[in-house]
């Protein structure tokens, strides 16, 4: 099979398939060259147990991988982790690209028609939602839910409201609430509505300027709505010297959105396997900024041998658990044993004692959580009703089941719910309570009991696993979520799972490519694409 010898087509209007820049390696299959006149690349079809394979320059091309399968993998890994404990939120972002000239796959891109464009029916939201419609929280759900929160985002259980503290919200006519910029918490999308798929447009080439992402704003977000590429800097040690949402001096940032804030300015090592420290203290400082970390480049030439991937991959596990800033290393540790982060009564509790979280502003890294005994008596960690950054600590220690009443007036018990909200807290302790972080001291105990726990720095949050081992909830005498449900409603909900930070997949980082309906090859696929005036959407792994 020869490719037409073109030059005035794109590349992918040619051949109607999926580019990967994989370096191209020789198999058992076999090679059929095509000639090209002096000048033009030559092209090589490779017969793979998987199809035909086009050899064009440093890409290898595919007419069997475009954006319909891709959105049914997606739809079938959805499908597949649709239980209590697997289900949690996805994000996919859409890079639009145009392709080069089949005379310079590697040059820059051709322009594209604005009468080689998509008609209605065939834009990307067209093909992604008929595998995915039923995943989808939408802009247009978004808009909806905003425009009425008594119907949407406060029609359900109190523990699936949203944090009115984080947005701007409005009273109208009739007692209804309205909001311009606020979002549900995650409990309400994907218990209530049972979506668990945001979508949003990347980068779109200017060669694509014609194409109105307009057209899809009622399921896919703007570029830029759902991301907000952070200006970082760093020290030499990995310490962030700009850009970091973390203030001292002010704790009023409820109303900055930083949700969607990230950076790529990691210090990543290339072949220096020593520098993966700095790149670690680097992720876990941004991650206590507010700033979730984007790793968009190798590490430790992990692209140029099977060998070296097969060594990289505990430096990117590494990577990843630096993002973590909740439980601490090991923990939350088995009820019947000793957490490393936690100096042990005399007496080991028992495993029924020891199910409810501790933060310990001593432990390495600081502010860490760990599973300690709840008979033992320490401060209580309290957040502000009204301002999430404003945190407190109690007066007087307590048992765990005892410190709920504990908080001063104007804030409750509580536990952090995000890494800024927990570096808040260690701020929070360092500078008012310098006192908790040494030895207890029955004689100067405020409460007149010296029979307290002597471990230091370490403060109650609002976490626990009394009800059920291993299910840990947030409140004194919250039930476990999902104990007690027949198979049936197993399925139907979902708990959010305590992971330490959300991992933005991008399914290999895959790029949309654009295929112009002119002059298609197959009259097969014209009535799969519903006529002439559609594009075909390419993935090309980058």
């Amino acid at each position: 099979m020869t490719p037409p010898p073109s030059s005035s087509r794109t590349l992918s209007e040619s051949f109607g398939m999926a580019f990967s820049s994989q370096p191209t390696t020789a198999t058992s299959s076999s090679r059929e060259a095509t000639a090209a006149s002096s000048g033009t690349p030559s092209a090589s079809v490779i017969n793979s147990p998987s199809g035909l394979l086009y050899e064009l320059g440093p890409y290898l091309c595919t007419s069997s991988i475009q954006l319909p399968l891709l959105a049914k993998i997606v739809g079938q890994y959805l499908a597949g982790s649709q239980t209590t404990l697997g289900a949690f939120m996805q994000y996919l972002e859409i890079n639009l690209h145009a392709a080069a000239s089949l005379d310079d796959p590697t040059g820059p891109a051709l322009a594209v028609n604005d009468s080689d464009l998509p008609t209605p029916g065939n834009f990307v939201s067209n093909i992604l939602a008929e595998s995915l419609a039923s995943y989808l929280y939408t802009p247009s759900i978004l808009s909806s839910d905003r425009g009425n929160l008594n119907a949407s985002w406060y029609s359900v259980e109190e523990d699936h409201y949203p944090d009115s503290s984080y947005f701007t919200s409005e009273e109208g006519l009739g007692g209804i609430h309205t909001s311009p910029n606020g979002w549900p918490c995650e409990a309400y999308i994907e218990m209530d509505r049972l979506h668990r798929l945001l979508i949003s447009f990347g980068s779109i080439d200017s060669e694509l300027s014609g194409y109105n992402p307009d057209v899809d704003s009622a399921t896919i977000f703007a570029p830029d709505y759902l991301q907000q590429n952070r200006t970082t800097s760093f020290s030499h040690t990995g310490q962030i010297t700009s850009g970091c949402f973390f203030n001292p001096n002010t704790q009023n940032l409820s109303q900055l959105n930083n949700s969607w804030a990230f950076s790529n300015n990691i210090n990543l090592p290339a072949g220096n396997s020593s520098a993966l420290n700095t790149a670690n203290i680097s992720i876990s400082n941004l991650t206590s900024c507010g700033i979730s970390p984007l790793l968009t480049d190798p590490i430790l030439n992990s692209t140029n041998s099977t060998a070296s991937n097969a060594t990289s991959l505990p430096s990117y596990a590494s990577l990843a658990y630096s993002s973590i800033w909740s439980w601490a290393p090991l923990e939350p540790a088995n009820s019947s044993l000793s957490s490393p982060y936690y100096a042990p009564l005399s007496t080991q509790p028992s495993p029924t004692q020891f199910r409810c979280a501790a933060f310990n502003a001593l432990s390495t890294p600081a502010g860490r959580w760990h599973v300690a005994d709840c008979t033992s008596r320490h401060y209580a960690a309290c957040r502000s009703r009204t301002n999430p950054y404003h945190w407190s600590i109690s007066a007087y220690r307590g048992a765990y089941t005892q410190v709920d009443d504990n908080c001063p007036s104007g804030a409750a018990f509580a536990v952090p719910r995000t890494a800024l909200e927990n570096a808040y807290l260690l701020s929070t302790l360092r500078a008012t309570r310098p006192d908790i972080l040494e030895p207890a001291d029955g004689d100067d105990d405020p409460d007149g009991d010296s029979s307290e726990d002597p471990a230091a720095g370490v403060i109650w949050i609002n976490f626990n696993s009394l009800a059920t081992q291993g299910c840990w909830v947030a409140g004194v005498n919250r039930t476990c979520p999902y104990v007690g449900l027949d198979d049936a409603e197993h399925r139907r909900q979902v708990l959010v799972p305590t992971v330490a930070a959300v991992i933005v997949l991008f399914l290999g980082l895959l790029t949309v490519f654009v295929k112009c309906a002119a002059n298609r090859q197959s009259s097969r696929r014209r009535r799969r694409r519903k006529g002439e005036g559609g594009w075909d959407y390419e993935g090309v792994p980058s």
